[in-house]
């Protein structure tokens, strides 16, 4: 019985790593943001909506329409989308800039901000739908902000698009496909329904507790007790 329930476990963690890609950028789809200032304390509502396609430098784009609450202007933005990566034109003839890259996994550095990791790899079920989710952070600070396949990132990042005044960040509120809201704030912190891709083997002296989070200050001096994963393996530190 306990064979059958751990090769259960294995087919179904299989089945979850190796499903399809969910993109972003599909027809219909829309996020609601907020843009605040830490010290203004000031805050707008803003949109962002795949409006349909366009080309650049002779490859096929989605264009994204920002614009704000009781605002006229709009603004457009050609992205696409490439191997699980996320990169848009912010100027008309400029290069294209990576916004969010879903090919990373567990440990590996993200190319944003400085020294900014997968600390954490999971799936989510928000309104019946298994999401794939990567939690980003500095080891030495802990999750600094999700991403999340089909959704997006749950802060800055892409959304903004535009210059941000010193003080500035923006949040999202919720995403909608079709008029369908399929997801908001809170899901990305919903409770992992699978974690994804423990190290089996460590080359860096990293720990991981039965979650999957990685373990900052090492756990010798940590001073923590409890069970914990190195080398693919667990063990007790007392």
């Amino acid at each position: 019985m306990k064979v059958f329930l751990f090769l259960a476990v294995l087919f179904i963690s299989h089945c979850l790593q190796a499903q399809d890609y969910q993109p972003l950028l599909t027809d219909g789809k829309m996020w609601n943001w907020v843009s605040a200032n830490y010290f203004s304390m000031q805050k707008r509502n803003f949109t962002v909506a795949v409006v349909g396609d366009t080309i650049v430098d002779n490859l096929n784009c989605r264009r994204l329409c920002l614009f704000y609450e009781g605002e006229p202007e709009k603004y457009y933005y050609p992205a696409y989308e490439e191997n699980g990566k996320l990169f848009f034109y912010l100027n008309v003839g400029g290069a294209a800039s990576l916004l969010l890259d879903f090919s990373l996994h567990l440990g590996e550095k993200a190319a944003i901000g400085e020294n900014y990791y997968v600390l954490k790899e999971d799936t989510v079920e928000v309104k019946g739908y298994l999401r794939r989710r990567l939690a980003l952070g500095r080891e030495d600070e802990g999750i600094g902000g999700y991403w999340v396949e089909g959704v997006g990132s749950d802060r800055d990042v892409w959304a903004t698009l535009i210059d941000k005044h010193i003080g500035d960040y923006h949040y999202m509120v919720s995403c909608y496909e079709n008029g369908t809201c399929i997801f908001e704030a809170d899901d990305f912190n919903a409770s992992p329904t699978n974690i994804l891709n423990i190290p089996l083997r460590s080359t860096d002296n990293v720990y991981y507790d039965l979650g999957g989070n990685v373990i900052f200050p090492p756990i010798e001096r940590s001073g923590r007790s409890g069970i914990y994963i190195k080398d693919g393996r667990k063990f007790i530190h007392r």
